[in-house]
């Protein structure tokens, strides 16, 4: 389940392409080392945190935004939850582009939120 683009196996894809072709300038090579390093602890954050992120994700999406959430499909499973998270993300989406739920603080409130907990995996050092 990728929180975002790129994937996992993208990220994992672009560190591979750099160590199979190193760069041969010093200089670019200690550059792409950097961001190897950068991008391997980010998917290792993903792979820890993600479960938490779907949940604490669909839980506010649910509870802050229930006319996007589907009341029968309480999920059960890890995956049943991705599932929701999913749907429900579908959904709102959905509806701001049919002008069918209100741009509010509201709504900003918990896009934000999730940004922020996005983010926390992303680059934990740019949360506020």
């Amino acid at each position: 389940m990728p929180l975002n683009r790129p994937t996992r196996i993208e990220l994992l894809d672009a560190v591979e392409s750099y160590l199979r072709e190193p760069v041969t300038d010093a200089k670019a090579d200690a550059f792409y080392r950097r961001v190897a390093g950068n991008v391997l602890a980010i998917v290792q954050r993903e792979l820890l945190q993600a479960n938490q992120f779907v949940m604490q994700e669909r839980l506010l999406l649910w509870t802050r935004l229930p006319e996007c959430a589907n009341a029968t499909a309480i999920p059960t499973t890890e995956e049943q939850t991705q599932q929701a998270c999913s749907e429900i993300n579908q959904r709102l989406c959905d509806q701001i582009q049919q002008d069918e739920i209100a741009f509010d603080t509201r709504l900003t409130s918990t896009l934000l939120e999730i940004a922020q907990l996005k983010l926390a995996i992303d680059n934990p050092r740019h949360v506020v």
